[in-house]
């Protein structure tokens, strides 16, 4: 293998100088120490492609285990890269060095297009979130003022009927101490039983609304 990886960087050679911009590997490259600063400095006095061709040079005297470290920043930077090495695939077209900074500038400009767009929008979400949170607490405090208004029913309709029925044994134990009178106690009892039957009625009707 310590010869394979050479052979790999002269194979794809061309496909380096089309996708890969020098100054983006600069820091990583020398802080795993795979360049020194006068290795830096020997790319740095080349211009365009040549900058490549000076590292992809010195990589090939650095050793497999540089080149490893060197496989691990393209991970991180230009992972099609790898693809190309081990793959024989070919860098998308888009990410080419001229073209990709392009590509870069445009998603930059649209990143921060979206950005505006989504700004207004947000506000708008919020105010939206508002507005339901307010309209949800306008119905439970209608909900409960109706429930409070259905209780009072509730408890006038139960007092009534207590009162009725309580009236009614009393009559009752008048029909029975007073035989005598016994017709015009039996009308009035039946009486009483007729609005005690309404007023259950009413109860009734009260506990459904409930």
């Amino acid at each position: 293998m310590e010869e394979d990886y050479k052979r790999i960087l002269d194979r794809h050679r061309d496909k380096f100088r089309q996708a890969v911009n020098i100054e983006r590997l600069s820091s990583s490259l020398l802080i795993s120490h795979i360049l020194s600063e006068s290795d830096w400095q020997i790319i740095e006095a080349e211009i365009g492609s040549q900058r490549v061709d000076r590292l992809l040079d010195l990589l090939k005297t650095k050793g497999y285990d540089k080149f490893k470290r060197f496989c691990v920043i393209l991970e991180t930077t230009y992972p099609y890269m790898l693809n190309c090495m081990f793959l024989g695939m070919d860098p998308p077209k888009d990410l080419y060095s001229g073209s990709g900074r392009i590509s870069k500038n445009k998603s930059k400009h649209s990143e921060r297009d979206k950005e505006g767009n989504q700004g207004p929008k947000q506000g708008n979400v919020h105010r939206s979130v508002s507005m339901i949170e307010h309209d949800s607490c306008k119905d439970t405090t209608s909900l409960k003022t109706e429930l409070r208004v259905i209780h009072r029913k509730y408890d006038s309709v139960v007092k009534k009927l207590k009162k009725m029925e309580q009236e009614r044994a009393e009559e009752l134990a008048n029909v029975d101490d007073h035989a005598k009178d016994d017709g015009d106690s039996k009308a009035a009892g039946e009486e009483k039983e007729r609005e005690c039957e309404l007023i259950k009625q009413k109860y009734e009707d009260a506990i459904k609304e409930v």
